[in-house]
């Protein structure tokens, strides 16, 4: 049971590493990991993705060649140069938080491209050769995540071969050693084994990162500006990259990539690099700022998609080439400004694309000659694909519902969108105003919005439609009246007892067979109703958190089990629009009829303030949104349901952070919450979900017992206002959380309660044992904690409820550690109970 891809994934910027490769982005910063911004989760019932058309099987570019492409061709094919092939021995290179020994060995250097070198390969295939590199995450949740892949908290592995790609300053700093600490010396005759030897692996990593290097060198980025990669054989841990980019939040990672249960990318760790923790450099800041969209969109009647994207955008610096993100089902056909053609260099690489998760590429498009920073400029990108696909019974499966046009990762935008598709089918999307009007063949909708909003998804469908105004909003619900391939309902083979036997068999039994059909079910039946409840959702919640995002809320339907909430526009899951009877038998269990039924359109309305109104930082504080919106379904449950229900499905939550992942590990086990998608990896696939959905509604839930019921709703009342339209980090958060704590309250910065619960693992058991000595109107109550079966560094805050037989109980919050805590209270009357959290306000364990 998932909310799969709802809105925040962490969309990150175009050119983003993974842990240790440049890619193109990091988990779109907040559009879930469950977002479809980047192409969404593949739906059981959708076809398979369809191959970009004209894809290039070179991987060279989707537009003609030209200067870029013949730039990466030059990277490619640089190879090394044997002149510059150096005996090394104890060279120390740093590298922001790494130290990089080369003890002994052979240090050869690429050939220039556009006069620099950017890349180099160690040897140490001599007898005594060696290096080694050292390096010491800042944070405890850091050298946890380095422990759980290496085996220590600390990095320091011996290599003895290693290749380098850089655009810092590591040629020249190397060169510096060399001559200043008589760190090496000039070897050209072993440069020509070498040469031939390792080119091959230079230009195979090259592609690794080809769009940043061939961004790097075509503007000549400074050293201060570029990045560092290296790629290692560890004699321990065998082949591992190491990456260092100031240009990225967390610009230290380091990883492995493995195939063995199918490609995936393990970081192992990532922090900021010092110089910017330490404040001596500033961060990066994004090379151009994104204004306004106007596409203009055709869906053809063979489901192929055609835009023009104009994209109205400023550049903050001077810059020969800017990165974007699109759909990998989409073909870019030209790209162009002012009437003045612009190049597009998009390779394809498995790796880079392994290392996004997603099903988006990023691509180059050069600028145009009078582009200035400060000035806008305009520029249209023409691209086709097959985006939309079939699912059978007339109902349609939009799949990158936030790449189908280029983008940078989740930017506050306007959007001006005309869409034609075949008439007689309805397109749903986010607007303030839309208009439509309908030829013999093509029905054209324009939609507009006003208000920046974080990125633009549509729908399409042959839709029943109804609209409920209420409290100043606009409420549309489309539904199909059909259901998708999947969900037909099978028919039934009967066997009926028959009043004589069957002729033509002695002795046959008095049965027949006969075949029941099942009539499909219709999703457009529940249609009102469901805009009701829609309607009353989004006012509770207006009350409690204050306005959405968008007055006007659109819900259609999306084949799947999934939802997904972008601003103004909620996906929801075809199988919410029907009655519970008429469900899947594989979704008519206890937890996900609660799940189709009363959460997951409560987690998407959510998001119009969770994610889209306040939004993360990047894929390490998707948590909060998340857990947010899907603690906020459950307020909306406790409303209506009351509070049993609600703490039953927490407590089913628990159940699942607890499922035993084997080798005495469990669910909870496989990382913190901050990790982000750190959490999909090739140990733990399945676990990011239920931490980061589920333990994140824990996280608010313990808070709100913490805060107090009206601190904690005054908190969620001035979130949107504090935060409106700009991202939030897990730091900023707990600064901001820590100001509606109660006066004096212990952990008063909540420095522990985020430290054990979202920077670090474990689900307590505690048990309480007490005694009753004295008689009124003196009566001491002892208490003894015992907290087994987590780390001896966890402590947590628990409540013990003390009854009485007449009069109100009374709290006390407790503190709980490894050692036995004890506690002595004093009351007036004896206690008819003592009790250690009967409500259930700390996730622990039974």
């Amino acid at each position: 049971m998932r909310f799969v891809r709802s809105l925040m994934r962490p969309l990150m910027h175009p050119l983003m590493y993974s842990a240790a490769v440049c890619i193109l982005c990091a988990a779109p910063p907040c559009f879930a990991q469950g977002s479809g911004v980047s192409g969404g989760e593949p739906s059981a019932t959708a076809a398979p993705a369809a191959a970009a058309p004209g894809t290039n099987p070179s991987g060279i570019s989707d537009a003609a060649s030209g200067a870029i492409a013949n730039l990466a061709k030059e990277i490619r094919e640089a190879g090394l140069d044997p002149a510059e092939c150096y005996r090394v021995r104890d060279l120390d290179l740093t590298r922001e938080d790494a130290r990089i020994y080369l003890t002994e060995g052979y240090l050869v250097f690429g050939k220039e491209v556009n006069g620099r070198r950017f890349s180099a390969v160690f040897i140490g295939e001599m007898d005594g050769g060696d290096a080694e590199i050292l390096l010491f995450p800042p944070s405890r949740s850091e050298r946890m995540s380095l422990a759980k892949f290496t085996g220590s908290p600390n990095l320091n592995e011996h290599f003895r071969t290693a290749a380098f790609l850089f655009t810092d300053d590591t040629y020249a700093e190397v060169l510096r050693l060399v001559e200043e600490k008589s760190a090496g010396r000039k070897v050209p005759e072993m440069g020509a084994l070498y040469a031939e030897k390792y080119g091959g692996l230079i230009r195979n990593l090259s592609e690794s990162v080809e769009l940043r290097l061939v961004k790097d060198l075509a503007e000549g980025a400074s050293a201060r500006q570029g990045f560092f990669y290296g790629t290692f054989s560890g004699n321990r841990l065998g082949s591992f990259d190491f990456v260092i980019d100031p240009a990225f939040r967390n610009g230290v990672r380091i990883g492995q990539f493995t195939v063995d249960r199918g490609p995936v990318f393990d970081t192992w760790t990532q922090f900021e690099p010092r110089s910017i923790a330490s404040g001596k450099r500033p961060a990066a800041s994004p090379d151009y700022d994104i204004e306004h969209y106007d596409l203009d969109a055709t869906l053809e009647r063979d489901l192929l998609l055609k835009v023009r994207s104009r994209v109205r955008l400023t550049p903050t610096t001077r810059r020969a080439t800017i990165a974007l993100l699109l759909s990998q089902n989409m073909q870019i056909l030209s790209a162009s400004a002012g009437g003045e053609a612009l190049e597009v260099y998009r390779p394809q690489s498995m790796r880079l694309n392994t290392i996004r998760r997603d099903r988006d590429s990023a691509f180059l498009v050069s600028m145009p000659k009078a582009a200035a920073p400060g000035q806008p400029i305009e520029i249209e990108i023409v691209h086709e694909g097959r985006v939309v696909q079939d699912s059978g019974n007339d109902v349609l499966f939009v799949g990158a519902r936030g790449s189908w046009f280029p983008g940078a990762g989740n930017r506050l935008a306007t959007y001006d969108v005309v869409f034609r598709a075949p008439k007689g089918l309805d397109f749903v999307s986010t607007w303030d105003t839309v208009e439509q009007h309908s030829d013999a063949t093509t029905t054209t909708f324009h939609a507009v919005v006003d208000k920046p909003v974080r990125t633009f998804g549509f729908n399409v469908g042959k839709y029943k439609e109804t609209t409920v105004r209420k409290d100043g909003f606009v409420v549309n619900v489309f539904a199909n009246t059909q259901v998708e391939t999947a969900l037909e309902p099978r028919n039934r083979v009967m066997i009926v007892p028959t009043p004589t036997p069957v002729a033509g068999r002695r002795g046959a039994p008095n049965v027949a067979v006969s075949t029941v059909t099942v009539p499909a079910p219709d999703p457009s039946r529940r249609l009102e109703n469901l805009a009701r409840d829609v309607a009353t959702i989004l006012g509770r919640f207006s009350a409690m958190f204050g306005p959405p995002a968008m007055q006007t809320v659109n819900v259609s339907p999306i084949p799947g089990h999934f939802g997904q909430g972008f601003a103004g526009m909620i996906y929801l899951s075809t199988i919410s629009y029907l009655p519970e009877s008429q469900r899947p038998a594989s979704v008519q269990d206890s937890a996900n009829r609660t799940f189709y039924s009363n959460l997951l359109l409560a987690h998407e309305l959510a998001h119009q303030w969770w994610g889209n109104l306040v939004y993360c930082s990047s894929d390490q504080d998707t948590w909060l949104m998340e857990g947010l919106a899907n603690y906020s379904a459950l307020m909306m449950l406790e409303e209506t349901k009351g509070k049993k229900e609600a703490a039953a499905v927490l407590l089913r939550y628990r159940d699942n952070l607890l499922v035993s992942l084997g080798e005495g590990r469990i669910v909870d086990d496989a990382g913190p919450i901050l990790w982000g998608e750190r959490l999909i990896n090739s140990r733990d696939r399945g676990s990011w979900n239920t931490i980061t959905y589920e333990k994140g509604a824990w996280i608010f839930h313990m808070l709100r017992a913490r805060m107090g019921d009206d601190a904690f709703f005054r908190m969620l009342k001035a979130m949107p206002t504090q935060f409106a339209r700009q991202p939030l980090t897990t730091a900023a958060f707990q600064q901001f959380a820590a100001g509606f704590l109660p006066a004096k309250a212990p952990d008063a910065d909540l420095e522990e309660f985020f430290s054990q619960w979202v920077e670090s693992t474990g689900i307590p058991r505690i048990e309480l044992s007490t005694t009753v000595s004295g008689k009124a109107p003196r009566v001491t109550v002892n208490a003894s904690l015992t907290q087994t079966m987590v780390s001896k560094e966890f402590g947590t805050m628990a409540p013990v409820v003390i009854r009485f037989a007449r009069g109100p109980a009374e709290t006390r919050w407790v503190h709980t550690s490894s050692d036995v805590e004890e506690y002595s209270w004093t009351f007036r009357a004896a206690p008819a109970r003592v009790e250690l959290d009967p409500d259930w306000l700390i996730l622990r364990r039974e």
